[in-house]
Order: structure tokens, then C-alpha cells, then sequence
């Protein structure tokens, strides 16, 4: 709702982590979509917290670096 959209109408930089899985990736595309426009920088953290047997931090950068906007790694 708008309510819930006003309360990053401030908002300038976010900071998110991704360790490569199915949810962190819908989380970042989420906030890609939300920045354009805004002028919000998405800063992206790679994460191995361990769950999984690999995380591959570079398919996630080639993923961060392809976005539009620029995402930052």
C-alpha cells in the first residue's frame, strides 16, 4: 500500500545480503525493482551463511553487475 511505501520515501541507500538461493535473488530483484527511479543505491553483500554446499560469489556478481541500475557489490 502507499502507507507502507511512504516509509522509505527517504530512504537513499540500502544494504542487502544474498547468498545466491532462490529467496535472497527474489529479495534483490524486489529491490531492484524499487530503486528505479528513486535514486535509492542498493549496496549488495554476498553472504555464505553455511546452508548450502556452495555459494558461488562470482555468479552472484556477474547477476549484481548485469542489473539496471546499477547495483553495488
Amino acid at each position: 500500500t502507499r502507507a507502507f511505501g511512504a516509509l522509505f520515501d527517504d530512504v537513499r541507500r540500502v544494504a542487502v545480503g544474498v547468498s545466491g538461493g532462490a529467496d535472497s535473488m527474489a529479495l534483490l530483484w524486489c529491490l531492484q525493482r524499487w530503486d528505479i527511479g528513486r535514486g535509492v543505491y542498493v549496496h549488495v553483500l554476498s553472504v555464505d551463511h553455511g546452508l548450502r554446499e556452495a555459494a558461488d560469489h562470482l555468479d552472484i556478481g556477474k547477476i549484481v553487475f548485469g542489473m539496471a541500475p546499477p547495483l553495488f557489490l
